[in-house]
């Protein structure tokens, strides 16, 4: 269910890179899968832990060629993941002067109220817990396109 601290937000930037920071194989489908559906039109790479979103965000290694793997404007990331958490992510992005203006929504299944201020602590926009049915998938966005502008607009 989306939060109520959520910050304006819009996944619809025609050239925007969405970074998914997301370990389930199915997890990943559905999201990428409700995207297409609620007419989002954004290219989404997907990575799947926290070594490999911060790879990925400082250009290391495979990801190193920009052209091929763009700097994200919106990172979408869940906070249990594989080895590190997805805690690490955010405050990485936190910490780099040159990324506070990436937006970082947290899609995970913890609904934690300490989860929830630490997510919002260390710089994301929005907290939001995963549908436990996958066509809940498509009501979660769509509550997003309805009450969201903004995102990759702000500096």
């Amino acid at each position: 269910m989306p939060s109520g601290h959520q910050q304006p937000i819009n996944l619809n930037v025609p050239t925007g890179v969405v970074l998914l920071v997301e370990d389930d194989d199915d997890d990943a489908f559905f999201f990428r899968r409700t995207l297409k559906e609620s007419g989002i039109g954004n290219v989404v790479h997907r990575v799947r832990d926290a070594d490999q979103a911060l790879n990925y965000l400082e250009g290391i290694g495979e990801y190193a060629q920009r052209h091929l793997y763009p700097f994200p404007f919106a990172v979408m990331v869940d906070l249990e993941l594989p080895r590190r958490s997805g805690f690490d992510i955010l405050h990485w992005l936190r910490s780099k002067m040159d990324h506070k203006n990436i937006s970082a929504v947290v899609i995970t299944a913890s609904r934690k109220p300490k989860d929830v201020a630490s997510a919002y602590e260390f710089g994301a926009r929005a907290y939001l817990t995963k549908p436990t049915c996958p066509q809940d998938f498509l009501e979660l966005f769509r509550a997003l396109q309805s009450r969201w502008v903004g995102l990759g607009n702000e500096g």
